[in-house]
């Protein structure tokens, strides 16, 4: 049983010297996570300590970001000599994720007003941007000692202390937020998500370069295909072309390209990239960390094992289920391991140093990050983290069983060797066959385990506006696979399921270490979202829990069909036919949808606001306003604020008391006119927007998009609690 990677055959050595900017080419993939990874370490370290400032944090998290480079590009390198043939589809996969920046930054979202995680994250970067530390000064000694002030709003919970909120959540996002607000100001902070999707894509490519090869022999060893049963046909009068080594990792590189092209294009992507989402960061780590652990092992550096458990181990910075994700770490461990009882165990152990060093480090910053600066959110989520320990725990003993049993029974061992070939298939089959029930769930299974609250009446509205049955208890959980292909295609699907099918048993064949992180990754993931979406289930929504991992690795599984299927006499054939259904299907998807900007002219409001508001004003939201605007004024014109239900004259003349004591001018907003006392119905607004979005829909994918009409009547309050309102100074309809 072969437990390690393999370099690929030698090419002569005038032929594998490729120039440096090839070289470079080729590595960017590898390199702008591992950058990444280091910049927002020391961001959200410094975010710990109070010290979130640009004159520490950019030229600190540029050097540390530096240093992450330096240290991976040797291996970088040397998976560049080592695939030279690749280089055109390398260059390709850059140029194209360049482009797609290019577009999608034009289609930004201006997600800012409170409704969902969006706006959380990009008010919080907001804030960062000008202040140094969380949690939030809401206006403690402005309004601290009013009694009965609300200042908590939607995504930002109130703390113990009067006067300050915390903003839900792990902090990496938004310290990338305000990083690039530091950088180039509100317009360019909404703009930073696009990027984070842009090298989500590149680390997504970096990984399936690799992982398609696969399909096509590349990197088998000892002649033997990608799998026993790609490698009977070799031999077989259904065999195709057979592939050297440079010629498999050029078309690896284009099959992945292809895979990263039909993501970039789905509605999945596109939405949760063009608005402040934590999924493509997280995308960014998964698959940055997997290309990066490969090539740490063929180049076997322990500078690039150190790099990738810095990336790997960033995910417990981006998102609570990113603690989850790193369940996969125990038994990429136990490969490493068995992989060193053959006469490497030092060098197995060096590695797995310098892998899970700063892999915990990542871990204990992610996790003091919500103890300290999330705390209510922490807790809110208890259940679930206590679950997770307790899964980290079995998982340790269950690791510790099979190595000591492994160690002191030899001949167990020689006898699981003999026995991993029928394993990995009957590992292959049971994945397929697990994919199938899922998919045919809806026929037979109606998940009905919603609790109720907001997210039933959200769920009983959208069931109104579709024409369904009304029932608030359904999760719709039986819909999870109709979720992934609806944006791709069944073909898309099943060819990925066949394709991680494969993979999977090669994974159990070989233990192969650099391929049990992704496989154990994505299987538990899958198995846990697939099964339990746990998530509003509308749409575009639901499917942000199926972006990081889930729905990228099909697509590569897709990828690595494809290449079997180019083994295969005629197989170039079915894998065009292939790529052309899969393409039409996920344009066809898009329904127009992408070329729809969301949540304009948001900015343009709050901005226009903000510049009417003097430097010593605080305001008090009423109504609507209170939930989903509070925090955006807060956060944009940093001023103190709270929330009222309704403006009554009484609390405003003591607020407005309250704020002349701290030098302050109240200020009070409201939707309607009505909402404020002594105003008449027919006053003019101060601005009117329409904010655009997608419509959201429960058993289909969006297809088409809305508005949401606002108004903001702002109007100064005297001392004894009159109101007089602004005339029109923001954007408004014709």
């Amino acid at each position: 049983m072969t437990t390690s990677l393999q370099m690929p055959n030698k090419a002569p050595a005038s032929a594998r010297t490729p120039s440096g900017a090839w070289s470079v080419v080729s590595a960017v993939p590898l390199l702008v996570p591992a950058a990444l990874a280091g910049f927002g370490a020391v961001a959200v370290l410094f975010l710990l300590f109070g010290q979130f400032r640009p004159v520490l944090v950019l030229p600190l998290g540029l050097l540390t970001a530096a240093i992450a480079v330096a240290a991976a590009w040797p291996a970088a390198r040397e998976e560049a000599v080592a695939h030279l043939g690749r280089r055109w589809p390398d260059l390709a996969a850059l140029v194209y994720a360049v482009v797609w920046l290019a577009i999608n930054t034009r289609y930004a979202s201006q997600n800012i007003a409170v409704f969902r995680d969006p706006a959380t994250y990009a008010l919080t970067g907001e804030y960062l941007s000008v202040h140094r530390s969380i949690p939030i000064d809401a206006g403690a000694s402005t309004f601290g000692s009013v009694p009965g002030v609300t200042f908590s709003t939607n995504g930002f919970a109130s703390l113990p202390q009067p006067g300050m909120v915390q903003p839900q959540g792990s902090h990496l996002l938004q310290t990338l937020l305000a990083a690039g607000g530091w950088v180039g100001g509100d317009a360019a902070l909404l703009k930073v998500s696009v990027v984070l999707g842009a090298i989500g894509l590149l680390a997504v490519y970096a990984f399936g370069r690799r992982m398609a090869a696969l399909g096509l022999g590349a990197g088998s060893g000892a002649g033997e295909g990608a799998t026993s049963f790609a490698g009977r046909f070799a031999n077989s009068r259904y065999a195709g072309p057979r592939f050297g080594e440079p010629t498999a990792a050029a078309l690896g590189g284009w099959l992945a390209l292809g895979a990263t092209v039909v993501l970039s294009l789905t509605l999945p992507m596109l939405e949760f990239s063009r608005a402040s989402y934590t999924e493509p960061l997280a995308l960014a780590f998964t698959f940055g960390g997997f290309a990066l652990l490969w090539a740490a092992h063929e180049s076997a550096r322990p500078a690039a094992f150190a790099v990738s458990g810095l990336v790997v181990g960033a995910l417990a910075m981006t998102r609570i289920d990113g603690l989850f994700n790193l369940l996969a770490v125990i038994p990429y461990v136990v490969a490493v391991v068995l992989a060193g009882w053959s006469g490497r165990i030092l060098r197995a152990g060096r590695q797995l140093l310098f892998f899970l060093v700063p892999a915990l480090a990542m871990l204990v910053l992610g996790v003091r990050d919500l103890q300290k600066l999330a705390p209510v959110y922490y807790t809110d989520l208890g259940d679930e983290v206590h679950l997770i320990r307790m899964a980290a725990l079995g998982l340790f003993v269950l690791a510790v069983v099979v190595l000591v049993a492994v160690r002191l029974s030899p001949s167990l061992a020689t006898a699981v060797a003999r026995r991993a070939r029928p394993a990995g298939v009957a590992a292959g089959v049971l994945l397929a066959i697990g994919m199938l029930v899922l998919a045919l769930r809806p026929l037979w299974y109606v998940d009905h385990s919603n609790l109720g609250g907001g997210y039933s009446q959200l769920i009983e509205f959208l069931q109104k506006a579709g024409g369904q049955p009304i029932d608030g208890t359904r999760a719709y959980s039986e819909q999870s696979v109709r979720w992934l292909y609806w944006y791709v295609g069944i073909p898309a699907i099943a060819a990925g399921v066949v394709g991680l099918a494969v993979l999977l048993a090669r994974t159990v064949r070989r233990l192969e270490p650099a391929l049990v992180l992704p496989m154990t990754m994505w299987l538990t993931t899958a198995a846990l979202y697939l099964n339990k979406v746990s998530i509003t289930p509308d749409q575009i929504w639901g499917s942000r829990r199926l972006l990081p991992v889930v729905f990228p690795m099909l697509l590569l599984g897709a990828a690595l069909a494809a290449g079997l299927l180019l083994r295969l006499r005629y197989g170039g054939v079915l894998a065009l036919v292939l790529a052309v259904v899969v393409g039409w299907n996920t344009v066809a998807a898009s329904d127009q949808l992408w070329l729809f900007r969301e949540g304009t002219p948001q900015l343009a409001e709050v901005t226009a606001l903000c510049d009417h508001l003097p430097p010593n004003a605080a305001v008090a939201t009423v109504a609507s306003l209170s939930g989903n605007y509070l925090q955006t004024v807060r956060s944009y014109c940093d001023v103190p604020g709270v929330g009222l239900d309704t403006a009554d004259p009484a609390e405003l003349e003591r607020l407005a008391q309250a704020a002349g004591q701290d030098g302050k001018q109240l200020y009070v907003l409201a939707p309607k006119p009505t909402n404020l006392p002594g105003v008449a119905a027919d006053a003019s607004a101060f601005s009117t927007v329409r904010a655009t979005h997608w419509n959201s829909t429960l058993t289909t994918p969006p297809c088409c998009h809305g508005y949401e009409e606002r108004s903001l009547f702002v109007g100064t309050v005297s001392s004894d609690g009159r109101v007089a309102l602004l005339p029109p100074g923001g954007p408004t309809l014709p």
